[in-house]
């Protein structure tokens, strides 16, 4: 399929956007304090002695749907490794932005400990506590000195165009993205149908599957931003939890994230009805369901 590369057009320009965790200081303070806690553990002592247990299974080949039961018996030791590379590849498996901002260069962390070890099931939980730490002391912070850049986008020769898109065209969209597309584009406000790879996107302040949120679409609209996200149904109850909530730049409003699903809800987990489609946003700090009839009345919500 021809393809062509889509660019920013020249007329218009968006409001910067950037989203980062602030609070940095007293993550440090609370990790080191956490680092502090942590025990100091020998090399060779019991605490950091791994069992290493081996299986074995007795099996007829006369009769392999009647295999015996496995049997384990402890022989041997674990491998040796260093408590600072289980400490930090604990930490990376929950967040790797916490990751970044502990400082592991205490000598305790050191020493050589076994896998499967009292010090191999310590860093464990070491690396929950600094996680945890991490989340609740951080916070979401609009920026605008730091804007996010957009480049160019390569996409077909035929996909659809757009009169008020940040870009003339855009590709890969599902039908029920495709068709709220047009209804953005519709309403003349600038928009930006953004990339789920190497696109614009908010860090998460907690555990789950994904560590950042790729809203489907940006709006600009009066010094704000809107980030807008069509949602099955049954993928929003962690979108919620996780994703909707308001950031703000000394104290006032910038960004809103919005949620699109279709038809009609009224709480969360609760099978949807045909007909229209319901917009979450957050309102008294609580996720609010709001019906409407078509795709121009929902843009219309969205960005209220």
């Amino acid at each position: 399929m021809a393809q062509a590369v889509s660019l920013i057009r020249a007329h218009l320009s968006a409001e910067p956007i950037v989203f980062w965790m602030s609070k940095a200081k007293p993550v440090v303070a609370q990790t080191g304090t956490i680092i502090g806690d942590f025990p100091v553990f020998q090399e060779g002592d019991v605490n950091t002695v791994g069992e290493a247990y081996v299986g074995s299974q007795l099996v007829n080949l006369n009769e392999l749907d009647g295999a015996g039961a496995v049997s384990w018996k402890v022989e041997g030791h674990t491998n040796p490794v260093r408590l600072r590379w289980l400490v930090s590849t604990a930490i990376k498996a929950r967040s790797s932005r916490a990751l970044a901002i502990v400082d592991l260069k205490d000598q305790k962390f050191d020493v050589r400990v076994q896998i499967a070890s009292k010090a191999d099931k310590l860093a464990d939980k070491f690396a929950q506590e600094v996680v945890e730490a991490f989340y609740n002391l951080s916070d979401l912070a609009y920026e605008s000195v730091k804007p996010f850049k957009f480049g160019a986008m390569r996409v077909p020769k035929n996909a659809p165009a757009f009169s008020n898109g940040l870009y003339e065209r855009y590709s890969g969209m599902n039908k029920f993205e495709l068709a709220f597309a047009q209804a953005l584009d519709s309403s003349g406000e600038l928009w930006h149908r953004n990339p789920s790879a190497g696109g614009f996107y908010i860090p998460l302040l907690s555990e789950g599957d994904t560590s950042s949120f790729f809203p489907d679409f940006l709006v600009w609209k009066k010094g704000l931003v809107y980030c807008l996200d069509t949602k099955g149904s049954h993928l929003l109850s962690d979108a919620v939890a996780r994703k909707l909530f308001d950031i703000k730049e000394d104290n006032k409003t910038k960004a809103l994230v919005r949620f699109i699903t279709e038809g009609r809800q009224t709480a969360l987990r609760e099978k949807p009805t045909k007909g229209g489609y319901t917009v979450w946003k957050m309102k008294a700090g609580s996720p609010t369901a709001v019906h409407v009839a078509d795709l121009t009345k929902a843009v219309v919500e969205c960005l209220k």
